[in-house]
C-alpha cells in the first residue's frame, strides 16, 4: 500500500485491516442505494419549474414597478404590491423544500444568487435615475424585467429539459388548518382591492405592512409548532391559480390607481367577491401529499 493511500489510525494503535473485496463491494453497493434513494426523494422537474415560476413573476413585479413608481398619481399604491408578493415569496421557499432542495451544497446556488443580485442592482440603478430624470425611456423601464428573463431563464429551462419528472403523487385533502389559511388569505387578497379604491394613503401604508408582518409571525410560528401548515407545500394547481388570479387582479388596480384613474366601487367589489370565491372554492379541493 502506498504511503498517500496507507491508513493512519490513532498514534500508537496499530493499523486497522483493509476490508475484503466483497465488503468493499457491499460498501459501494450501498452508497449506490443511498444515492438512488436520495434522487428518488429529489423532484428536480418540480425544482426547475419553480425556478422559471420565479423568475417570470420576478420580471413581471419588476417591470410593474418600474411603470407604477414616480407616476403623477403618487406611488403610495405601489407598495400594496407587497401583499401579494411577500406571500408568494414565502410559498415558493416551501414548495422548493418539498421538493427535496437544499441550499447547502447546490452548486448554482452561487451562481443564481450573482445573477439576482445582477438584476436587483439593475432595478435598484432604474429607479435612482427615474427620480433624479422625472421619468425614463420606455425601454429602460422594460429593461430590469427583460434582464431578469434573460440572466435567469434560459437556466432555468435547461433544468427543464434535463430532469426527469418525479413519481406522481395522489393528491388529498388539505387539513382544516390549510383550508382556514387559505381562506384567510382569499380575504387579505380581497380586501386590499377595497384599499387601492379607497385612495388612502394612510390606510395603504398600514395594510401594506400586514404581509411582512403575517409572513414573519408565520415563520417563527413554524418554528414553535408544526400545526401551522405550509401553504406553498400543500397547494395545487386550483389554489396556485386562485393566487395568481388574485394577483393580477391586485396589480391591474394599482395600475389604474398610479395612472390617474378613479377605480369604481363597484369593480373592487366585484374584483373581491371573485377572489374570495376561488379561494373560498379551492380551499376544500384536494391538496398535495407531502
Amino acid at each position: 500500500m502506498s504511503e498517500d493511500v496507507e491508513q493512519k489510525p490513532i498514534s500508537g494503535a496499530p493499523p486497522l485491516d483493509p476490508p475484503s473485496a466483497d465488503l468493499a463491494r457491499q460498501y459501494l453497493d450501498e452508497a449506490d442505494a443511498v444515492a438512488h434513494r436520495r434522487e428518488a426523494h429529489l423532484d428536480r422537474r418540480g425544482m426547475a419549474v419553480l425556478r422559471l415560476w420565479e423568475t417570470l413573476v420576478l420580471a413581471v413585479y419588476l417591470t410593474v414597478f418600474m411603470f407604477a413608481f414616480g407616476t403623477a398619481g403618487g406611488s403610495t399604491p405601489v407598495m400594496l404590491l407587497f401583499v401579494a408578493f411577500f406571500p408568494w415569496i414565502q410559498f415558493c421557499a416551501e414548495l422548493r423544500a418539498s421538493f427535496g432542495f437544499q441550499a447547502r451544497g447546490a452548486r448554482d446556488v452561487r451562481r443564481y444568487a450573482w445573477w439576482a443580485a445582477i438584476v436587483i442592482g439593475a432595478f435598484l440603478l432604474a429607479l435612482v435615475l427615474q427620480m433624479v430624470w422625472g421619468g425614463l425611456p420606455l425601454w429602460m423601464r422594460l429593461a430590469p424585467g427583460l434582464l431578469c428573463i434573460l440572466l435567469l431563464g434560459p437556466a432555468a429551462i435547461s433544468e427543464i429539459r434535463q430532469s426527469t419528472r418525479a413519481e406522481p403523487r395522489e393528491p388529498m385533502a388539505m387539513p382544516r388548518s390549510a383550508r382556514f389559511a387559505t381562506i384567510a388569505l382569499g380575504l387579505l387578497l380581497a380586501s386590499t382591492l377595497g384599499i387601492i379604491a379607497l385612495g388612502d394613503v394612510l390606510a395603504a401604508v398600514i395594510w401594506a405592512l400586514l404581509p411582512m408582518l403575517a409572513v414573519l409571525t408565520w415563520a417563527i410560528g413554524r418554528q414553535v409548532s408544526a400545526r401551522l401548515p405550509e401553504l406553498g407545500a400543500l397547494w395545487r394547481w386550483p389554489q396556485w391559480t386562485s393566487y395568481g388570479i388574485s394577483s393580477l387582479l391586485i396589480i391591474v388596480f394599482i395600475l389604474l390607481r398610479v395612472h390617474g384613474v378613479q377605480v369604481p366601487a363597484s369593480a373592487a367589489i366585484a374584483g373581491a367577491a371573485l377572489i374570495v370565491l376561488l379561494f373560498t372554492g379551492s380551499a376544500f379541493l384536494r391538496g398535495r401529499d407531502v
